[in-house]
């Protein structure tokens, strides 16, 4: 649906819209500043929200106040476009965003008007805090971050440029991937051989899925006779409960195969948790049957226990610290390293283009390149 309202430059006109996203948007010609256009935009889950929030913008272009634009610093733009993210972001991610831009942006620019906001002034922010101590890559997260918040501030009107993205990005070095060895990953199997983690994390070891996704695995998404693996949905935490929810691209969502020893594991785990939900009876959580990775009163597991105890396991077995995030770059290096082709590990991944597994995992391929350059030169040797 577009915009069904006026389209006249006077103030105090309004449009409404439902976006693709089946968010509702308001956006309000407020006034005028320095010749240009302002205008102002509120987001809801129904029409009635958004014409309930339109109301004040409205009797402020008609009492002909000064648009908030001339005014506003960037700690109100961003607190009230912060306000918006639930409606268009996962939870998580509208999380990461609130506490990047309240823990780093706001005390740092916050006093400073939208409007005059400068490229300079975001330069001098983001150096600020990596003199602070702030990784590299985060500080570049503050700047994206910064950026999406000053794009819709443009959009409305409130700037006449997007100071984040003239603003220098800062110099990221490229993620380097330590290669695993198929001794190392089967010194993890062994360590986590019979314990409550010993499916997840070998599950994990062999397919490459994202915690989100291994978590929100139902057995319906699992065909054990054609050893087929569907990923479609992703278990996501808020408001302290869990929740199944399909996955965040198109991309994420594919078919993987799966080994021969996945699928005997899987059948042995699954036999395990029929048994114990009959150990418990009615203690057992219904809300989330059919889902393959349970706490032992069928509860979904909970990530931040997965990534605490298996640090714990690894540890005390003598492996050194060891993310589980380091379990999706483990199968994908040694998916290489049997010479999988880089097309068939993007998709197994769940990665939006081929760039990006080769971008991560560059110097990987490299040492693969030097490997074949190596083979070849054995099968061509020069004759004397």
């Amino acid at each position: 649906m577009g915009y069904g309202v006026a389209r006249k430059r006077a103030s105090g006109e309004g449009a409404i819209r439902q976006r693709r996203d089946g968010v509702w948007e308001a956006r309000v010609t407020v006034g005028w500043v320095e010749g240009k256009q302002v205008r102002r935009s509120v987001y809801g889950r129904s029409q009635r929200e958004v014409l309930e929030k339109m109301r004040p913008l409205l009797a402020q272009a008609h009492g002909e106040e000064a648009p908030q634009s001339g005014n506003r610093t960037v700690a109100a733009f961003l607190e009230e476009w912060m306000a918006g993210l639930d409606l268009r972001l996962r939870p998580s991610t509208a999380k990461r965003y609130r506490d990047i831009l309240r823990l780093h942006a706001i005390p740092v620019i916050g006093r400073v008007k939208l409007a005059r906001l400068t490229p300079q002034q975001v330069e001098a922010l983001l150096a600020e805090r990596r003199a602070a101590g702030l990784a590299p890559r985060t500080v570049w997260h503050l700047r994206a971050v910064l950026r999406s918040a000053l794009t819709d501030a443009l959009r409305a009107g409130e700037v006449t440029r997007n100071a984040a993205s003239l603003a220098h990005p800062p110099k990221v070095e490229a993620y380097h991937v330590e290669p695993m060895t198929p001794a190392r990953a089967q010194s993890i199997l062994q360590a986590l051989a019979g314990t409550d983690l010993e499916a997840p994390v070998s599950l994990a070891l062999w397919t490459g899925l994202r915690q989100g996704e291994l978590l929100g695995l139902r057995w319906a998404d699992i065909d054990l006779a054609t050893r087929r693996l569907r990923v479609e949905v992703t278990l996501q935490y808020r408001k302290r409960e869990f929740s199944v929810e399909p996955t965040k691209t198109p991309k994420s969502r594919r078919t993987i195969g799966l080994p021969a020893p996945a699928a005997e594991m899987l059948t042995r785990h699954r036999q395990k948790q029929l048994e114990q939900r009959l150990l418990v009876g009615p203690e057992w959580d219904s809300r989330f049957d059919g889902l393959v990775f349970t706490n032992p009163f069928g509860r979904p597991l909970d990530g931040r226990y997965l990534t605490v105890r298996f640090q714990n396991l690894v540890s005390r077995a003598g492996l050194g610290a060891i993310r589980f995030h380091d379990l999706r770059h483990a199968a994908a290096t040694l998916m290489l390293a049997s010479g999988t082709d880089l097309k068939v590990v993007s998709e197994v991944l769940g990665h939006s283009a081929i760039a990006t597994t080769a971008n991560v995992y560059a110097g990987v391929l490299d040492e693969l390149k030097t490997e074949a350059a190596d083979r070849l030169a054995r099968l061509l040797r020069p004759i004397h």
